[in-house]
């Protein structure tokens, strides 16, 4: 997986920040990102999955900064694929291929509405990551429901989302996350 040189976001890149999609939903998502990702590739370490996983932790970055209001907006996904991508190539750089970022805009864009895959397998592998990242969060809002988890081994992490939301309600960067141990 590829990581952006800095995992430090600038709230002046939402419009505005939304109460319940802010920067602590965020790194946590980045974070589920992250971990999804770490079981999917010790399962299939593809170069396809291996790419889906890096788009996927770059579309949680930037997955909320479409939205302007903590309402439902089923547009803000949209919002941000068309609007945001810049805030990648400033974290990453070169170092994420040009040709990633249809997959990252593809997921990004998706993420907040029903599930409609197309016939690009990466990208549909990343907005299902992106989606259960993502969805592993609701947890903050008590409206998880596991039937909209799509990786196969997404739903055991619930108990871990809760853990994760608890002992982190508002964490103050991503690295912050990392000293997270689940112990079940």
């Amino acid at each position: 997986m590829i990581f952006p040189k800095t995992f430090a976001l600038d709230p002046h890149w939402y419009n505005p920040v939304s109460p319940g999609h802010d920067l602590s939903h965020t790194y946590r998502v980045m974070w589920w990102a992250k971990r999804l990702s770490i079981v999917l590739l010790s399962i299939d370490p593809s170069e396809v999955v291996n790419i889906a996983c890096t788009c996927a932790f770059a579309g949680a970055i930037i997955h909320d900064m479409g939205r302007f209001n903590g309402l439902e907006e089923p547009t803000h996904g949209q919002i941000a694929a068309d609007t945001k991508m810049f805030v990648l190539k400033e974290l990453y750089g070169d170092t994420i291929p040009t040709s990633w970022y249809k997959h990252i805009h593809f997921a990004v864009s998706g993420h907040s509405k029903a599930d409609k895959y197309g016939k690009d397998e990466l990208s549909n592998l990343t907005m299902r990551i992106l989606k259960d990242s993502d969805g592993l969060d609701r947890v903050r809002c008590d409206d998880i429901d596991p039937k909209y988890l799509r990786l196969s081994f997404t739903k055991q992490f619930i108990p871990m989302a809760e853990a994760l939301y608890n002992e982190f309600p508002e964490p103050e960067s991503f690295e912050e996350l990392d000293d997270f141990r689940f112990l079940s």
